[in-house]
């Protein structure tokens, strides 16, 4: 009742209808004044900011599909639902997930069978893989992302998104981590992968493309 927005004006993250340049009142996602135009170009250079009230932003990574967050946005149900967040990943395995609710489904990314404490990336895309297909059958009124989330969000949950948009798209690492750092908003400086996090992905990039990686 008394809105007035055509239905053109409906987000394309969230469904809702706020215009370019504002807050959904629904959700608490933010919508950027040049998404429009950006995801119309579909040059991937589009950062959507998904949950505007946390310190650090849910940035949609892959549209109505991966999504990279910190820990503290898996204490709020009301908004992962909202935001059509249906699987949370928890990048961490030495961490017990916090997130509970029968309306997601919570589990750990697998951990490298020779490090405990490094991640299993070749397994971890492969079952973003197929969460990647469930996202896109789903509805677009009821989508079906997954988050992908560690303590601050800073590098292991980026690391993932680094390693699947590797993986899927066929991008070099150091692509692929351009092309996430252009999925955040503009002077967010979210993106700093640890050394020995990007270690992993430098290996990772020699199983996918071989020796030569340059």
């Amino acid at each position: 009742p008394g809105d007035t927005m055509a239905p053109d004006d409906d987000c394309p993250s969230c469904g809702h209808a706020h215009a370019p340049g504002s807050t959904c009142h629904q959700c608490g996602h933010y919508r950027r004044c040049s998404e429009s135009v950006e995801r119309a170009n579909g040059n991937g250079a589009c950062g959507t900011t998904m949950d505007a009230t946390g310190k650090e932003p849910i940035v949609e990574v892959i549209d109505k599909f991966l999504c990279i967050g910190a820990f503290e946005h898996t204490s709020n149900i009301d908004v992962l639902i909202k935001c059509g967040i249906r699987t949370v990943m928890n990048a961490v395995p030495a961490c017990t997930p916090c997130c509970s609710s029968r309306d997601i489904t919570v589990f750990t990314a697998p951990s490298d069978a020779r490090d405990a404490s490094a991640l299993d990336l070749s397994a971890t895309v492969r079952i973003l893989e197929e969460l990647h297909v469930k996202a896109e059958r789903a509805d677009d009124a009821f989508p079906s992302r997954v988050l992908v989330y560690c303590m601050t969000g800073h590098s292991r949950a980026p690391s993932i998104a680094v390693a699947y948009l590797m993986y899927s798209e066929r991008r070099r690492l150091r692509d692929a981590v351009v092309a996430l750092a252009r999925r955040y908003p503009r002077g967010h400086t979210a993106v700093k992968i640890k050394p020995c996090d990007y270690q992993h992905l430098e290996a990772f990039e020699k199983t996918l493309f071989g020796e030569n990686t340059v």
